[in-house]
């Protein structure tokens, strides 16, 4: 599997009793691959895996698979800070359908990057299943440095990295290691305000947040960049960054599922201690829909 083209990390509909949303899951399911993507990558951020239930989890994997019916790969995601708690995880829900796991590093603790190396074979080997390596610095404490990126590239089960940074020079070292193992590795960018310009510059997709929102414009922005129009490419991404639900008082979680549920698409349901934005925010996060045409 390649991480090519746009991979949407869902939102997770829900219930106010924070159980699975089955009918808004469908929906917004449809919604994304109808909008262009090239895959679904569930219990990312955008999902809010960090404060669902293993249960929920389950549910919506067992779900998502079902609701996809073959037309897109499913990216699950699993983040515990020790590598036999993720190898857990991973093995809870593997047999509802994932087609390759987003590992995270750990967290809380601080780790050599030898390390995170042995972490990430050790899943990998473990669970005999794909696996995507997700660099997120500002959630974790460590970022994944590109010498141990490219020790991971050499092992044929790591197949990718989602790179939500925005360190240029770094990027540039990821691009050079995915050169080097072409056929087997891939790279991501899932920072929204340098999308563009790394996919220019050569990013082999796109996982971003707001594709939730407008999975179209994400695809237009893949498919500008890839055609080499840099002009079509910035303005499509500054108009991504005007629908980013940052510049609120609320959480970028409860604004992103709030501009949902303005779309139609699900209840804006956030799982707590999230709240749901208020009457200013939301104000603020609809006009931002409707400057775009989208409401």
């Amino acid at each position: 599997m390649k991480l090519k083209g746009l991979f949407v990390p869902l939102i997770t509909p829900l219930n106010p009793d924070e159980s699975l949303d089955e009918t808004s899951l469908e929906r917004t399911i449809d919604y994304v691959i109808e909008g262009g993507a090239d895959g679904i990558f569930v219990l990312g951020s955008s999902g809010e895996f960090a404060n669902l239930s293993m249960p929920t989890k389950r549910h919506l994997i067992q779900a998502s698979k079902s609701f996809i019916r073959g037309r897109v790969p499913l990216l699950v995601g699993i983040a515990r800070a020790g590598t036999q708690t993720t190898i857990e995880e991973g093995q809870h829900l593997a047999c509802f359908g994932a087609d390759a796991f987003v590992s995270l590093p750990p967290y809380y603790f601080v780790h050599h990057q030898s390390e995170l190396v042995t972490h990430f074979k050790t899943i990998a080997h473990t669970l005999q299943a794909p696996i995507v390596i997700y660099n997120i610095p500002p959630y974790v404490k460590h970022i994944l440095e590109p010498e141990t990126i490219a020790q991971l590239a050499a092992d044929p089960l790591i197949i990718g990295i989602k790179n939500t940074d925005r360190d240029m020079d770094a990027f540039d070292k990821l691009l050079k290691i995915r050169d080097a193992h072409q056929d087997s590795f891939s790279v991501s960018q899932g920072d929204l305000p340098n999308a563009g310009e790394c996919l220019l510059r050569g990013a082999d997709g796109i996982t971003l947040g707001v594709a939730s929102i407008v999975p179209h414009l994400c695809k237009a922005l893949y498919r500008a960049a890839k055609a080499g129009d840099r002009v079509k490419t910035e303005a499509i991404n500054q108009k991504l960054d005007r629908v980013d639900p940052t510049g609120t008082s609320c959480s970028w979680f409860a604004g992103l599922k709030a501009q949902a549920a303005l779309l139609g698409l699900c209840k804006p349901v956030v799982a707590k201690p999230f709240h749901a934005p208020g009457e200013d925010d939301l104000a603020i996060l609809r006009q931002k829909l409707v400057d775009l045409d989208l409401l």
